[in-house]
């Protein structure tokens, strides 16, 4: 088990015996590039099947319901945390508590895979420290096989730096959270602004700072403010966008200037107390029988899970508990959209703390959920959709035709003046691409997220871009990562090829000057493939992983289930123009069938759209109050 290309170094030092075959598991591409120079190894192949989200999450709900239960018993303590903090999402995107689930069962369902197709013997592991927790997995699924594991490298320099710099980040966290409130509550001091209070108070909660997000509720406020309320804009962990709301004359509120000062040292005595308890029920959670797949208990995997949780997220949940409570006890706002509808922890938690004497009304900017098997609708009194597929989706979940108005995408509002104002060639110069290539195709390259896609499928796809462009150096390829990517492989990838017509692009930045400069767009499933039609651009949505219920956009792109099909794609659209010709007028007909059934009538336009159906709802339903 090689994971990365920093490990294979270790391989020089094996000594192979001769009676032996041989498996090098890597879902490195550098690796599997590299091997040739060990020819006793018979074999590489990838470590993790290309399996979706949907063979696992039946499971992943099962045994979140069962975590949920033993977290919330734990907050029987009225010196500890609250009950209504003690519990994960259900929401797959990330991070260490139910991602790590579903991590988890699509990892053992690999490795099984693995030890079954190649009758494995013995497990060898070169350690890395980014992937300590999928080694553990790997040893218990080997040990539950009868198969001998090794490991080597778990003493190596590069192990325990590994080791060190995550202590150090988890001891900081909390400074780091304190210094961050503090800075806030200064600066508000230092500028003597006192707290605005107003009756047509409207409440936009936004918790990550990232542009998209921010141009988006600009537009909507905007359009609010026009209607004759005052909105706010409600931030958390997102002091970055307050100057951009402040740029445009909008009203902002740092939630970080409402918590109060006892809760700086309360909320961590709190944790320590729900964490006593927490850790004296330890072996319950450990041998927990209803907590076991495959025959392998997953306790012991998901407990480094549920010590992650209290110590990096529970003191923040109480604090802003509390600076929500605060805020809300001097404000009466008469609606609210709360972050991710509700079904974020922030959103949620902040729901907890409204005043329920006033209760505001509770709207939310709905988008597709394209099938999300974990999504369950948010208490909310009124839906502004995007269209004609999400009033079919909220209809057939049992929500009256009253609470819901379609009024379009506020996000894409500006395409129309973006589109005016940049030219094709402009976009290239926005970008420092050359004019003179003949094609130029706008890769996705998305985010590595287990059950969603796989870093394999991603290799696999990056790979054979690389290999197109280098067959073909009169194509531009402009590889586009997600805002989230951790840089690293893919930069390492684009220099082992080092192609004068690749161009990464920033991974901040908004994707419309890439999206106005491409000729075709590929993707997986990514909501790039929607502003790809909007841009008039032909799509191809690449699924190697074959789950068909990821064809959510289904004929609006052309599909490509190999890379030979992707391949054979692309060959076409640069050298067959009749073929070209026919297949672009296809795709542009099914995409104006989609957009006119997603977005209905409305595409453009929708803040203004929204803001007047808010108003309108406001009005007819004053002293509304949503179900919680």
């Amino acid at each position: 088990m090689c994971r990365n290309i920093s490990e294979i170094c270790l391989l020089q030092e094996f000594q192979p015996r001769p009676d032996c075959r041989y498996i090098v598991a890597s879902d490195d591409l550098r690796v599997h590039l590299e091997i040739g120079k060990y020819p006793w190894v018979a074999e590489v192949c990838y470590v993790e099947q290309m399996e979706s989200l949907y063979a696992v999450a039946a499971d992943v709900v099962k045994y979140l319901e069962l975590i949920n239960q033993w977290l919330a018993s734990l907050g029987n303590n009225p010196e500890g945390i609250p009950k209504e903090l003690l519990f994960w999402l259900r929401v797959c995107e990330g991070g260490v508590t139910t991602q790590r689930i579903q991590d988890l069962l699509l990892l053992i369902r690999s490795y099984q895979y693995l030890i079954d197709t190649f009758n494995i013997s013995s497990i060898i592991i070169l350690r890395h420290h980014q992937t300590e927790w999928e080694d553990d997995v790997l040893i218990k699924v080997g040990q539950s096989n009868g198969v001998e594991v090794r490991i080597i490298g778990h003493l190596h320099l590069s192990i325990l730096k590994g080791r060190l710099l995550s202590l150090m980040k988890l001891l900081a966290r909390e400074p780091y959270y304190i210094l961050s409130i503090l800075r806030d509550k200064l600066w508000k001091g230092v500028r003597f602004r006192k707290t605005q209070i107003s009756a047509k108070e409207i409440v936009i909660q936004m918790c990550i700072p990232h542009d998209k997000f921010v141009e988006h509720t600009i537009l909507s406020m905007k359009a609010i403010k026009n209607q004759g309320y005052d909105p706010v804009a409600l931030l958390w962990r997102a002091s970055k966008a307050a100057v951009k709301f402040e740029q445009e004359g909008l009203w902002v509120e740092k939630l970080e200037t409402f918590v109060p000062m006892a809760s700086i040292y309360d909320a961590p005595r709190r944790v320590w107390l729900t964490w006593r308890q927490a850790r004296s029920r330890r072996q319950e959670f450990l041998s927990h029988p209803g907590l076991k797949y495959c025959n392998i208990p997953l306790g012991p995997l998901l407990w480094p899970s549920v010590v992650s949780f209290f110590w990096e997220e529970l003191s923040q949940r109480y604090r802003l508990r509390q600076a929500a409570s605060q805020y809300f006890a001097s404000h009466s706002p008469l609606a609210i959209r709360l972050w991710g509808g509700g079904t974020l922890a922030e959103g949620r938690i902040v729901s907890k703390s409204l005043n329920d004497k006033q209760r505001p009304l509770v709207f939310l900017w709905f988008g597709a959920v394209m099938g999300d098997p974990y999504y369950e609708l948010p208490p909310t009194d009124l839906f502004l959709v995007d269209g004609d597929y999400q009033v079919k989706y909220l209809k057939k979940h049992g929500i009256p035709a009253h609470r819901i108005v379609t009024v379009g995408l506020s996000r894409y509002d500006y395409l129309p003046a973006f589109r005016k104002e940049y030219s094709s060639c402009k976009s290239k110069i926005y970008l420092n691409i050359p004019q003179d290539y003949e094609y130029y195709i706008l890769f996705d390259s998305s985010y590595n997220l287990r059950g969603y896609i796989t870093l394999q499928e991603q290799s696999l796809v990056t790979e054979a871009l690389l290999n197109f462009a280098r067959e073909h150096p009169s194509v531009a390829l402009m590889i586009k990562p997600h805002p989230a990517y951790i840089p690293g492989w893919l930069e390492d990838l684009v220099n082992y090829f080092s192609l004068a017509n690749v161009y990464l692009i920033d991974k901040n930045m908004l994707p419309y000057h890439a999206l106005n400069a491409a000729d075709l767009v590929i993707t997986k499933l990514s909501t790039l493939a929607l502003e790809g039609m909007l841009f008039e651009r032909f799509v191809i949505s690449i699924l190697l992983d074959g789950e068909e219920r990821f064809r959510v956009y289904g004929d609006a792109v052309e599909r490509a289930n190999s890379l030979e099909a992707l391949n054979k794609i692309l060959t076409v659209m640069i050298s067959d123009m009749g073929k070209k010709a026919d297949w672009v007028e296809k795709q542009f007909k099914n995409q104006e069938c989609f957009l006119k059934d997603y977005f209905g009538n409305i595409i453009f336009d929708s803040a203004k759209v929204g803001a007047e159906a808010l108003d309108k709802f406001i009005k007819n339903n004053q002293g509304l109050s949503s179900k919680s």
